[in-house]
């Protein structure tokens, strides 16, 4: 740890949290994404997004269906 940060010119110090940091980001790190390039993790990222605004939409169509279904009927409908 002392070579690199000498190689590196900063303190080992630095470099030790540098290494906690990092290792604390990969740690919360979904582990199917471990092997994605940031390219393919962009683009997994924007197709989650457009899926999960998808399936909003129709959340709130469902919700507005059942509001209409458990109405009950006007007067003079069987």
């Amino acid at each position: 740890m002392h070579e690199l940060a000498d190689e590196l010119g900063i303190h080992p110090a630095t470099l030790c949290r540098w290494k906690d940091q990092y290792l604390l980001e990969l740690s919360h790190q979904p582990p199917d994404t471990e092997s994605l390039p940031p390219l393919k993790m962009a683009e997994e990222l924007q197709r989650l997004r457009k899926e999960n605004q998808k399936l909003k939409l129709h959340q709130e169509i469902l919700k507005k269906a059942l509001g209409l279904l458990s109405d009950p009927p006007p007067n003079g409908m069987p």
